[in-house]
């Protein structure tokens, strides 16, 4: 009976700890260590997890104040991610430390949906907004994008082309899809290596 008890008071104890824990919203694999990922929620708060540990996070990175709608591992340097959020904003994360090393704000009281690093060039990426905006920043300069386009419809979804080829798709609430050419020379490769673009990032 009393073993009973302490497993009552055990499962109790579990319980309110799960029913504490926000809710999943999206999450990402290390491109390299497929037992690493990083998970963003709706309460804002982005956790790393190994599937090594399975009772709790490995790390817990400074929350954005809104929910948490995307997160990408950098395609050429691993240890980088990006998270999209409710909050207006999109932020830098290195693996092992819990503060952004940048922020990237829309400036517009807009929710970022969506965001995808390039293929052609590894400091850049592009941000989808839930009023029709699609960002694209350099992380060397968080106070403004580098281009903007106006879609001028709520867009939840994008992805560069994965060939070399500075392409970018967007999709739509309504289930259209944009794609769209990028011109300039930050928008190609210019035959970098991926240690080149490593280096760059």
């Amino acid at each position: 009976n009393r073993t009973n008890e302490g497993m009552g008071t055990v499962g109790a104890a579990r319980e309110a700890l799960l029913s504490r824990q926000s809710g999943g919203m999206c999450f990402d694999i290390h491109p390299r260590d497929n037992i690493t990922y990083v998970v963003g929620t709706e309460d804002g708060t982005v956790h790393k997890y190994s599937k090594s540990q399975n009772e709790s996070y490995v790390l817990d990175y400074k929350p954005h104040s809104e929910p948490v709608y995307r997160v990408r591992w950098s395609p050429f340097c691993p240890d980088y991610f990006l998270t999209a959020s409710a909050d207006w904003t999109s932020r830098l994360y290195e693996i092992e430390e819990s503060n952004p090393l940048a922020t990237f704000d829309s400036n517009r009281q807009d929710a970022v949906q969506d965001l995808c690093w390039s293929n052609t060039n590894a400091s850049i990426f592009a941000t989808a907004t839930s009023q029709g905006h699609v960002d694209l920043w350099d992380v060397a300069d968080q106070n403004q994008p580098r281009t903007t386009l106006e879609l001028n419809r709520p867009l939840n979804c994008l992805v560069f082309a994965e060939q070399e080829s500075p392409l970018l798709t967007v999709g739509d609430n309504e289930g259209d899809i944009f794609v769209v050419k990028l011109t300039g020379d930050e928008f190609e490769r210019h035959g970098r290596s991926d240690g080149e673009q490593e280096e760059r990032l």
